[in-house]
């Protein structure tokens, strides 16, 4: 833009110089000619104004371009000083605590980024995602032209309409489902103050922990809701459940006065020179209904479920690209779901439900059906514990992200669940195992608590998955109780070939759970046990009475 300005003023100076040069001529000519003097005056004002406004208009030019250059500079600069700084307060928090573990140490938020958001920034691994873009794609095209040659239809979105058919109920309910966990604000405020004694806020407590399981679940099955439909509602159910009770067990053991409960330290963690310190006890305190109301908001919305009064923030503006490319992830893992389900799983198995279980049979169907079920886990995790969860810590300007590690490089089972899904994760530690420890005051054994988190969270999962799909058929559960608890005790060695080991049992896993609730499904379509067997029919596997 420079050179454009100087070329200009370079043309008007030369102009310049050529009507001086013919004004010089016509004066010799004609010296006393007085009208060629004063317009010899006129032109040369006119040239030097035209001079001074270009000289002008490139000096705002280069300042402002100057402070934009400053402005990102100072941006760059802070961003880089912000990730020092807070790599710094990680690293001293973690030499402060090192060589000093204590179940009963508090979580901490931390401003921390997912671990896929800083390996995208790597080309390579920016690849892989690259190639699972294409092969949907591929997918997608191939889906179109298989349904325009043999049904005349570009693309077939039914089974979409279906799964999340009747979304109008799901809207509905989950404002019930939300006005329902806001009492919990108001339930706070009446202990505090002293209105309600424990025996009668205990029970207030457990009968909203009661209606809060049973009237998504009755909402979902009275409407039939179609199975993704349902998954909201029982998804959004333990959710809600989970902050409710987060919310309760903060503001009362960390911010209604002393407690004993609040500092405990079992005397054989003393011995080992655990302080309070050590238990990192958050800043909780209880005030007026209006400012609870708004923590309470931010803390619902938030991705996290473990409650604080405040929380680590990110930049001061909301980055509407990383919106975008979180959401348009969600849409493109959800789509991808509907090809892996609408081309592999629904076609084998609406028509092999039925076949008789010969054990060739099965274990082919169940080998088939691995690397598709696999796939079904990866996009779960892109989809929901990744992409859903930064687009809302981008909407709330959550600080801390680290909602997974690296579950993909363990050897364990027992690494796995930890790295999996940390935010469920730290709510079970928290309050089932670490709480089962402090209330008894380590009389009840840690083997205790490690079995309620399992049974609880085998409960959950095989509740959500019953109301969603509409029956009962707990191989889920099954899974849970029983390789899913002997698993964790499997050496935790860090060897390479136990990684595959993992990797092989995800594989043979989720084939087996696909595989058995698919024919399960597709039974149940067709066949109806209820006349025969009355409401002990709607609990008897109707893929095994169909064979």
């Amino acid at each position: 833009m420079e050179g454009q300005n100087i070329s200009l003023i370079q043309k008007q100076l030369s102009s310049a110089i050529e009507l001086l040069q013919s004004f010089q001529d016509d004066k010799n000519l004609s010296s006393k000619d007085t009208h060629c003097e004063a317009r010899l005056k006129e032109i040369r004002q006119e040239v030097m104004n035209k001079i001074n406004s270009s000289l002008v208009d490139i000096q705002k030019e280069m300042q402002e371009k100057i402070q934009q250059t400053l402005k990102e500079f100072d941006s760059e600069f802070n961003k880089v000083i912000n990730e020092l700084i807070e790599v710094e307060v990680n690293v001293l928090d973690e030499k402060k605590n090192s060589g000093k573990t204590c179940i009963l140490s508090q979580k901490v938020h931390r401003r921390r980024s997912s671990l896929l958001i800083k390996m995208l920034k790597n080309e390579d691994f920016r690849t892989v995602y690259h190639i699972f873009i294409a092969i949907m794609l591929v997918m997608c095209i191939g889906e179109i032209v298989r349904g325009y040659i043999e049904n005349s239809v570009i693309l077939d979105l039914s089974l979409f309409s279906w799964a999340f058919g009747k979304f109008h109920l799901v809207i509905l309910g989950w404002l019930l489902e939300t006005s329902w966990c806001l009492l919990v604000v108001p339930l706070v405020q009446l202990i505090h103050k002293g209105y309600l004694s424990k025996p009668v806020w205990i029970t207030i407590y457990v009968i909203m922990q009661l209606f809060m399981f049973i009237g998504p679940c009755y909402w979902s099955l009275h409407f039939s809701l179609p199975m993704a439909s349902g998954l909201v509602v029982t998804c959004e159910m333990a959710r809600m459940s989970m902050t409710m009770h987060s919310y309760l067990r903060e503001k009362l053991l960390f911010g209604n006065g002393p407690n004993e409960y609040a500092t405990y330290i079992h005397p054989s963690m003393a011995k080992k020179g655990i302080t309070v310190e050590n238990l990192n006890i958050p800043t909780i305190t209880i005030e007026d209904p209006i400012t609870e109301f708004k923590r309470f908001f931010f803390y619902f919305f938030a991705p996290t479920l473990i409650y604080r009064d405040s929380y680590p923030r990110i930049t001061p503006h909301r980055r509407w690209w990383n919106i975008v490319y979180n959401l348009l992830n969600v849409f493109g893992t959800t789509f991808y779901v509907y090809l892996l389900l609408h081309t592999i799983c629904i076609p084998y198995f609406k028509e092999s439900w039925n076949k008789p279980w010969e054990l060739r049979f099965i274990l082919t169907s169940w080998f088939n059906i691995m690397l598709p079920g696999t796939m079904l886990l990866v996009l779960m995790f892109f989809g929901i514990l990744h992409s859903w969860q930064n687009l809302w810590a981008e909407i709330m300007r959550f600080g801390d992200r680290q909602f997974y590690t690296d579950w993909w490089n363990v050897t364990s089972f027992h690494a796995y669940y930890r790295t999996w899904n940390i935010t469920v994760h730290e709510w079970l530690f928290q309050y089932f195992y670490q709480d089962v420890y402090r209330f008894s005051k380590g009389k009840v054994s840690q083997f205790v608590g490690f079995a309620i988190v399992f049974v609880y969270s085998a409960v959950i999962h095989e509740l959500i998955i019953a109301v969603s799909m509409g029956f009962f058929y707990p191989i889920l559960f099954a899974m849970f109780g029983g390789p899913g608890v002997l698993y964790t005790f499997f050496s935790r060695q860090e060897k390479r070939f136990l990684n595959v080991f993992v990797w092989s049992m995800f594989l043979v896993g989720n084939g087996l759970l696909v595989m058995f609730y698919s024919w399960e499904f597709f039974a149940r379509q067709q066949i109806d046990l209820y006349p025969k067997y009355g409401v002990i029919g709607k609990f008897i596997p109707h893929s095994w009475v169909g064979n």
